[in-house]
């Protein structure tokens, strides 16, 4: 089987960084599989090209881009199964008109309230993978909710194809120390922090607060990653008294230097949140993690108390993150549990595994 993957854009990002995962995993397996993207060929899109797969660009300027219809024709005709990764109506209408090819989507979102725009691109998405499709999937159980919800399908018609992820790739190139002198920490602080696109949603203008709510100046806070809500976060910071205890890094290529000096990780997000990629990968370098009980996906990746922890509101998070920050052993005991569990769970082979069932293919 041929397969084309087809997303809107790859650059930095929770889903593209997935899509490139399982992209490479199936590539290193032997799967005859490449990728189309519609709009911004972005840092993943170019890592994919540098590691020899097929990468075709189509430089849409909108999602209805008429121009590029001939040469998305031209394209998919070489291949047996278009997997969609986000919701390409005017791409899904052009791809069903030939019915030898198989279709799969796979929703990589929680539940959301979308503006009038975005939901009727969703309704015509959804009335074309409910017609013309051969399979759909959630990367969580939280986004097999949610795509049931948005396009009316069944629940028990959709599967769930979670997220592998390849854990060697996980490995920092520079020395911690120097990673600590950098933000001038000093050997005795405990560093908490979280890897995120900063949204709204993201919520993580909870962490700020716990820090506050704790009133520790050893405790000191990383912020990784960039977006909307990052120049607000940043003025809240100052407003609370806690500008020398929080450090914004910006976009990074490489967050295991900074993962490797945390001492806990917190993604505080609400049920938009699908899966957490930052999450699992955190998790997965032994840091004990603690996410929202509204945080959509993310509980799917924990059992509470065991291998992480589940906050049930803010007042309970900063409960918990108190007594990690407290608990130099706890912090060990729930970090190694965690990494061996996340590490079994999403490993690329069961990735494979699971989209191979997906695709029919044993």
């Amino acid at each position: 089987m041929r397969i084309i993957h087809i997303m809107w854009n790859m650059d930095v990002g929770g889903a593209e960084r997935a899509v490139y995962q399982l992209i490479q995993a199936q590539f290193k397996s032997g799967i005859d599989c490449s990728i189309l993207i519609s709009n911004k060929k972005g840092y993943y899109g170019k890592l994919l090209e540098q590691s020899g797969i097929p990468v075709y660009f189509l430089d849409m300027k909108s999602g209805y881009d008429l121009k590029i219809r001939n040469t998305f024709i031209d394209i998919i005709g070489n291949f047996d199964a278009i997997h969609f990764h986000s919701a390409e109506p005017y791409l899904m209408y052009l791809a069903k008109k030939d019915n030898r090819r198989k279709l799969y989507y796979t929703h990589r979102g929680g539940k959301t309230k979308y503006s009038f725009k975005k939901r009727f691109r969703y309704y015509i998405t959804g009335k074309i993978v409910k017609k013309y499709f051969t399979k759909v999937s959630g990367n969580t159980n939280a986004g097999r909710v949610a795509v049931s919800e948005l396009f009316d399908i069944p629940v028990e018609h959709i599967e769930t194809t979670y997220n592998g992820i390849d854990f060697s790739l996980l490995k920092p190139v520079k020395d911690p120390d120097s990673v600590k002198s950098c933000f001038n920490f000093n050997e005795d602080d405990i560093v908490i922090g979280t890897s995120a696109n900063i949204r709204d949603w993201k919520r993580i203008h909870y962490i700020l607060e716990t820090i506050y709510a704790i009133n520790n100046p050893r405790i000191k806070a990383i912020i990784i990653g960039e977006g909307p809500e990052k120049r607000n976060l940043e003025s809240l910071s100052i407003k609370l008294g806690l500008s020398e205890q929080i450090v914004f890094t910006g976009k990074v290529f490489n967050v295991a230097d900074f993962l490797q000096i945390m001492d806990v990780f917190i993604l505080p997000s609400n049920s938009l949140e699908s899966f957490g990629n930052s999450a699992v990968e955190a998790i997965s370098l032994g840091l004990p993690t603690v996410v929202m009980e509204d945080g959509g996906g993310l509980i799917e990746h924990i059992i509470d108390g065991k291998t992480g922890f589940i906050a049930k509101d803010k007042d309970d998070l900063i409960s918990i993150v108190r007594k990690l920050c407290l608990d130099k052993e706890l912090r060990r005991k729930i970090g190694k549990a965690g990494k061996d569990y996340v590490r079994n769970k999403y490993s690329t082979e069961k990735m494979l595994e699971s989209y191979n069932n997906f695709y029919n293919k044993k």
